[in-house]
C-alpha cells in the first residue's frame, strides 16, 4: 500500500509465540551478519559482503520508500528473520526477501508467509502477492506452496544465474485455504 508511511508504519501480526513486526533500526547489525554468512543466503540474490556502513545507508534508504514494508519475525520476542512486501503496485505486491536465521525448520517461514499474506490481503487490502523463488530453494517452494502459492512458470534469470519459479497468490486462493484451515495453525 504506497504511503503506508513504511518504517513507521505499525502494522504486525501475532500467533502463540511468533510474532511479524516492523523491521527496526535495532535489527539491522543481526540482518547484516546473517545476510553475509553464505550458509544463510545460498538462495538470495548475491551482493557481497555488506558492511555496518553499507547496512546503514540501505536502512536509511529504506525509510523514505513507500513501495515497501519490511517486518522483522520474532519467537519468544526475539528476532529470528525477516520477510518483505516490496515493489508494491496498485493492488499486487511482491512477497519474499524471507531470512530465517538459526531457527530454519522451526515452523517460523511458515508463520511469515501467512502472516505477510494476511497483512497483505486484510490490512493493506492487496489482490496479489507474487515472487520468485531459485528453483533449487525447495525448502521455501514447499512453504510457499503449502500457504497457496500457485507455480505458474520456470524461467533462467540471466541476473543471478540462477533458474527460478514465477509464483503468485491470488487474495481469493488465500482466503479459501485459510477458510478451510480455520484456526488450526501451528
Amino acid at each position: 500500500m504506497v504511503g503506508v508511511g513504511i518504517v513507521l508504519h505499525n502494522l504486525r501480526i501475532a500467533q502463540g509465540d511468533k510474532e511479524l513486526r516492523p523491521l527496526m533500526r535495532g535489527d539491522l547489525e543481526q540482518l547484516r551478519v546473517w545476510r553475509n554468512d553464505q550458509s544463510k543466503n545460498e538462495f538470495i540474490r548475491p551482493v557481497g559482503t555488506i558492511t555496518s556502513e553499507q547496512q546503514e545507508r540501505w536502512f536509511e534508504s529504506y525509510c523514505r520508500r513507500d513501495d515497501e514494508v519490511i517486518f522483522g519475525v520474532l519467537r519468544d520476542g526475539v528476532l529470528k528473520g525477516s520477510v518483505s512486501l516490496y515493489n508494491q503496485d496498485g493492488r499486487r505486491a511482491e512477497f519474499g526477501r524471507l531470512m530465517i536465521g538459526e531457527d530454519r525448520g522451526s515452523g517460523l517461514g511458515s508463520f511469515a508467509t501467512w502472516g505477510c499474506a494476511q497483512i497483505a490481503f486484510s490490512i493493506l487490502n492487496l489482490d496479489e502477492l507474487h515472487a520468485c523463488v531459485t528453483v533449487e530453494n525447495t525448502s521455501a517452494l514447499r512453504i510457499y506452496v503449502r500457504e497457496g502459492f500457485l507455480i505458474e512458470e520456470r524461467r533462467h534469470n540471466c541476473e543471478i544465474g540462477f533458474d527460478e519459479f514465477v509464483i503468485r497468490l491470488p487474495r481469493h486462493r488465500f482466503e479459501l485455504l485459510a477458510a478451510g484451515k480455520g484456526a488450526d495453525r501451528s
